[in-house]
């Protein structure tokens, strides 16, 4: 049995973030699909920018649906490259070029305590485990990766122990209400959640590699109102102070 979560809200969303989009694109704003993990830099970055970018933000798969069900945005940010390959896929003329943009890395955080040697020892004991939907965001995929590599963490033992968020984002909500022993987050959200008691259960993360790249696509040509401000986005993200808002987020900037 899969262990996908159904959404029976996801086509009225798609459809009412459609519509909004078409919207956006009449007051001649840049309009941006970000992953949900961005969230924290890209609203400070767009302050930074007077607002000028219209952004929605979602699970990358989930953001990769609209594209390929119609929505034009002119830039996708997404964790990893699997959600551009799927567009490509669809259609390889939507990707008009993509750069290599930030990095980031999957860590497993907890209030307790208690001191764990393996991932197998958690599993093992009934603790209830937040990860991302692997359906609609690489968060999840990339955790069910890393609990496929313990013999204990295997779907069909812990299943019941598993409380899965829509994405990056709604399982950050969920931690912030304290319901959840573990969780599988990106290293971006460590600065956050610390503030709620969240801390690193192993100190040596390598475990949870690879890392994790985020493109930034260019999904259309610019068009000439836009193109101003679509220069200032990319030349803005390798400034000083772009790279320090990245930072402070947990982002590694790749140059």
């Amino acid at each position: 049995m899969s262990i996908k979560k159904k959404y029976f809200y996801i086509p009225v969303i798609l459809f009412l973030s459609l519509f909004f989009l078409t919207c956006s694109k009449s007051d001649n704003r840049l309009v941006l699909f970000v992953a949900a993990s961005l969230y924290a830099p890209f609203q400070e970055i767009n302050n930074e920018l007077g607002g000028k970018l219209a952004i929605d933000y979602g699970g990358s798969q989930a953001l990769v649906n609209k594209v390929i069900l119609g929505a034009e945005p002119d830039v996708l940010v997404t964790a990893g490259y699997d959600p551009i390959r799927r567009i490509k896929e669809f259609d390889e003329s939507l990707v008009y070029s993509e750069y290599d943009f930030l990095e980031n890395s999957v860590v497993l955080v907890s209030k307790k305590e208690a001191k764990f040697q393996s991932l197998d020892q958690i599993c093992l004991g009934d603790f209830t485990i937040g990860i991302a939907d692997p359906d609609i965001a690489p968060l999840g995929k990339y955790t069910m990766a890393i609990m496929k590599k313990f013999i204990q963490c295997d779907l069909s033992l812990i299943r019941k122990n598993l409380k899965i968020s829509q994405d990056a984002m709604s399982l950050k909500t969920s931690l912030q209400y304290g319901h959840i022993d573990f969780a599988f987050v990106y290293r971006s959200d460590l600065y956050d959640l610390s503030t709620l008691g969240y801390k690193l259960v192993f100190k040596d993360d390598q475990l949870f590699q690879p890392i994790v790249k985020y493109p930034i696509v260019l999904l259309n040509e610019p068009n000439k109102k836009l193109e101003d401000d679509l220069n200032e986005l990319l030349m803005f993200n390798k400034s000083k102070k772009a790279k320090a808002i990245f930072l402070k987020n947990g982002f590694s900037v790749i140059d």
